[in-house]
């Protein structure tokens, strides 16, 4: 909520820490590993 709050993209992490399915975490975009965050950080 935090980032919301200050209007910078969510990125959701898919390592499955929580009981919700990550898409429906509400994030920008949902990474399975770190790897992705880079190339994701470069299409913005």
């Amino acid at each position: 909520m935090a980032a919301r709050a200050a209007g910078a993209p969510v990125v959701v992490a898919g390592y499955r820490y929580c009981d919700k399915p990550p898409p429906d975490l509400g994030g920008d975009a949902v990474i399975d590993s770190l790897a992705d965050l880079v190339p994701l950080l470069e299409s913005c």
